[in-house]
């Protein structure tokens, strides 16, 4: 039907008329855009932008310039983190003395050995245990600082001049170990009679040693009890015997030995004419 097909189009080009007409209206309806407006906007973004960035610049201005040096010196290697555990746990090392020696002619070694300790006591961390074993021998094992020790020594040079002990003889020492004891401890103790058996004095030495470290982790924060001194204390026999080893040092011996002063004479000094000095 040809009149209905020409009826269809003219009425989709009135609807199409229409929907222009409307946006027409529509823009219009709507106002002008303001230019002013819109650059008046663009301008203050760009205020707020340079504002930003001078406020940047003037924080990077007031940051103070970095210190290369106080950055190495904060740099710890493996070395300063071994130095500063072992600063650290300096007041768990020590350096441990032992020796013995018979009873002299006059009385008082275990007085010396308090008022000595209670001196250094005050200053220095001091552990140990020192006793007369069966009203003969003085058998003496301590723990401290190796000022301390090297002080020990000398007063014990002077307790032989004294009277109050004498064969002194040093069994062992030895230097930045862990501590055995945890307190010191001065008695009259006791001790088994044992004959020494037929063994070197390194041997007899170093099981004196073993001994008493052992003693002094078992008897912790306590004075030694009868039980473990019959167990670990050497007799006065094995004493005995190494205050009268000549492989061992004197007190005065081993200070002349590790802290007098070298004196030596060089080959040089004993050819005549002098021999002119090397120029490097």
């Amino acid at each position: 039907d040809l009149k209905a097909l020409e009826s269809k189009r003219e009425s989709k080009k009135a609807t199409r008329k229409g929907s222009k007409a409307k946006d027409e209206d529509k823009k219009e309806e709507e106002p002008p855009v303001d230019l002013k407006a819109l650059e008046s906007k663009r301008e203050s973004k760009k205020a707020t932008r340079k504002g930003s960035k001078a406020k940047d610049e003037d924080k990077k201005e007031e940051e103070p310039p970095v210190d290369l040096k106080a950055l190495e010196s904060k740099q710890r290697s493996v070395l300063d983190v071994a130095m500063k555990l072992f600063e650290k746990r300096a007041v768990d090392r020590a350096t441990r003395l032992v020796y013995s020696g018979s009873k002299g002619l006059k009385d008082g070694i275990e007085d010396f050995h308090k008022t000595w300790c209670n001196k250094m006591r005050n200053k220095h961390k001091v552990t140990g245990f020192a006793g007369l074993i069966n009203g003969t021998v003085f058998l003496h094992v301590i723990e401290a600082p190796e000022e301390v020790i090297v002080d020990l020594i000398r007063n014990l040079v002077e307790v032989e001049t004294l009277g109050l002990l004498k064969n002194i003889r040093i069994i062992a020492i030895n230097d930045e170990v862990p501590r055995c004891f945890l307190r010191w401890n001065v008695m009259k103790a006791s001790a088994d009679n044992d004959e020494p058996q037929d063994v070197e004095t390194v041997q007899l030495a170093w099981a004196c040693v073993k001994n008493l470290l052992q003693l002094g982790i078992e008897t912790k924060m306590k004075q030694p009890s009868e039980r473990l001194q019959q167990k670990y204390l050497p007799s006065t026999q094995k004493l005995v015997r190494l205050s009268q080893s000549t492989e061992l040092c004197t007190p005065a011996e081993y200070l002349e030995i590790f802290h007098s002063p070298v004196d030596f004479t060089m080959n040089s000094e004993r050819v005549w004419p002098v021999s002119d000095l090397v120029k490097v």
